[in-house]
């Protein structure tokens, strides 16, 4: 089963790649071919336009590995306190995004788990790092991290009083590559799938 499930992911992120990374290396391969014969003035904004696109494909390469990092990842399981892991990138961030007035609270005890720490660090930084990036019009942007018991299980959530997610988005934005409608322009649309990647 496992096999099969990293096999699937690796299909789905070639996939991903060859749709994707075509796009940024074709229009900085363009970028070059008018260059070659332009006008000394519109040269340089040409090989502008071909080293931004060059750096955006670099980019998805970079984030496309971090992907792979997690498929069949041999990192032993302990058993950690998740409230740690969370006060601890809540301070991070807030060292990072001063420019943001957001106020993060931690509702209740988020208890200990099993698993793999610097995954889950990973986890909850992306989906924190998301609710203010994506509200940073808000000044009364408020977050909470918090858990739910549903008999057996346990629930973690990160909600926030922002903007929300179009419910037509809601599916495609965790398919690598795939970002919502009011994404910055530096995002490359990979965090959501690495954290589906890393929780699955």
């Amino acid at each position: 089963a496992r096999l099969q499930s990293t096999s699937r992911e690796i299909e789905l992120y070639a996939r991903a790649v060859s749709h994707d990374l075509r796009s940024p290396l074709a229009a900085a391969s363009e970028s070059l071919r008018v260059a070659d014969t332009a006008q000394p003035a519109e040269r340089e904004r040409f090989l502008a336009l071909a080293r931004e696109n060059l750096y955006r494909a670099d980019r998805m390469l970079v984030g496309l590995r971090e992907l792979m990092r997690t498929v069949g990842s041999a990192e032993p399981v302990a058993t950690f306190s998740v409230q740690t892991v969370v006060q601890e990138v809540i301070r991070e961030l807030r060292l990072v995004r001063t420019d943001h007035p957001a106020t993060i609270e931690i509702v209740g005890d988020l208890g200990r788990i099993e698993g793999r720490e610097n995954k889950i660090v990973h986890v909850f930084r992306n989906l924190l790092m998301n609710a203010l990036t994506h509200s940073q019009n808000r000044s009364d942007l408020h977050v909470e991290v918090g858990r739910e018991e549903h008999g057996e299980e346990v629930l973690f959530y990160v909600r926030d009083n922002g903007e929300g997610i179009p419910y037509e988005y809601q599916a495609k934005i965790f398919e690598p590559f795939r970002r919502g409608p009011n994404s910055p322009p530096e995002s490359m649309g990979l965090g959501l799938a690495l954290v589906e990647q890393i929780v699955e």
